[in-house]
């Protein structure tokens, strides 16, 4: 009997966890979707983040308090069709947080990904930004045209953990048109 109660009980601990972990927004434009918790929010949107992109967007948790680190994840098309291998793109965008003067660190060397049927490449660096240590996780995509789409996505790094987990489920959402 109390074997019932406790798989009962954990039945009812996990459901409430994947509730709090689900997606419920959406946004969407001619390029791409991605889905979100509703404790997120877009905060920039189809604005070029440099001369060489095309569309970039960026949600983001919503704020808390004046002192956590909210994660958020920001999409951004490449306008120019990269030669390069997703490898290569990558590793040059880890190298320009370098170039920067951000303190960083590679904690995962490129290896394989796909998303949204497309094969890439991620990169994970450690870097210190305004006394947070955030985890960067950034993922590279290339279209058969060359589109190149760069997704990253900036965590809290002592909470590694539990916004990973979040972070994943966001990153699997993202559909590329």
């Amino acid at each position: 009997y109390m074997r019932k109660i406790v798989t009962f009980l954990l039945l009812i601990i996990i459901s409430f966890s994947l509730k709090a972990q689900s997606l419920e927004k959406t946004y969407s434009n001619s390029r791409f979707s991605i889905k979100y918790p509703s404790s997120w929010l877009v905060v920039q949107e189809n604005q070029a983040a440099t001369a060489n992109t095309t569309i970039s967007l960026q949600v983001m948790a919503k704020q808390l308090n004046d002192y956590d680190f909210r994660p958020n994840v920001n999409i951004i098309i490449s306008k120019e069709k990269r030669e390069e291998s997703t490898n290569q793109l990558a590793l040059m965008a880890y190298k320009g947080l370098v170039k920067s003067g951000i303190q960083s660190k590679v904690v995962k060397l490129p290896s394989s990904i796909t998303i949204s049927g497309l094969k890439g490449s991620v990169v994970e660096y450690v870097m210190v930004l305004n006394g947070y240590s955030i985890r960067g996780i950034q993922y590279v995509l290339k279209k058969t045209d060359n589109t190149t789409y760069i997704i990253t996505s900036s965590i809290d790094n002592s909470k590694v953990n539990s916004q990973r987990k979040i972070n994943d489920l966001i990153i699997n959402s993202i559909k590329i048109k």
